[in-house]
């Protein structure tokens, strides 16, 4: 009879270690990889405010591990925008349950839009109102989300990666990065 060899079970998961940011004024945080840099600075301001609300608007501008700028979330200023017709497919969405913002739901979504006239493609991924969030026809929606301290935004920068394809936007959705991504903007919450 051959010996029984004990079988090492397999490792846990280990949970990446989290730092939480919070702006200045105290309104918006969110966790990221503890291993992230974040800098913050002036954010956009109308011209003919005081200084208070100027000091309010910042930007914080998230860099991974390696250096590369990620992601920007903003905190107080002031915003609207603009919105052309798209063909939209909804690659990805959740409600961030704890942003809540004057204009209804805020969700995360990652989105591949395409102009229905030239068929050019982009994709945005980022902290939206939940009426732009939609399959089919639509529109090419904003990250402006109004909230008690003025505008908020919160959206992935990208210069890297690049999608080729629809494929590729897919492949790069089960990536360590995209879950960190997600995760960050979905951890986002007001007071």
């Amino acid at each position: 009879m051959a010996p029984v060899v004990p079988v090492a079970p397999a490792p846990e998961p280990v949970a990446p270690k989290l730092a939480t940011f919070t702006f200045p004024d105290g309104h918006i945080s969110f966790a990221h990889p503890a291993n992230w840099t974040i800098k913050t600075q002036q954010g956009p301001y109308l011209d003919y405010v005081n200084e208070t609300d100027k000091a309010k608007s910042v930007e914080a501008h998230i860099y991974d591990e390696k250096g590369n700028k990620v992601s920007v979330i903003a905190s107080g200023g002031y915003g609207g925008g603009a919105a052309g017709p798209s063909l939209l497919t909804v690659l990805d969405t959740q409600q961030v349950p704890n942003f809540p913002a004057r204009d209804g739901d805020t969700v995360f979504a990652f989105i591949k839009y395409e102009n229905p006239v030239d068929h050019s493609v982009f994709y945005r991924m980022g902290n939206m109102s939940a009426e732009f969030v939609t399959n089919g026809e639509g529109t090419s929606g904003s990250y402006v989300r109004i909230v008690e301290n003025g505008a908020s935004e919160a959206y992935v920068e990208f210069d890297s990666p690049a999608f080729n394809s629809l494929e590729s936007a897919k492949a790069w959705m089960k990536t360590e990065q995209y879950s960190q991504l997600k995760a960050m903007l979905t951890s986002m919450r007001y007071v």
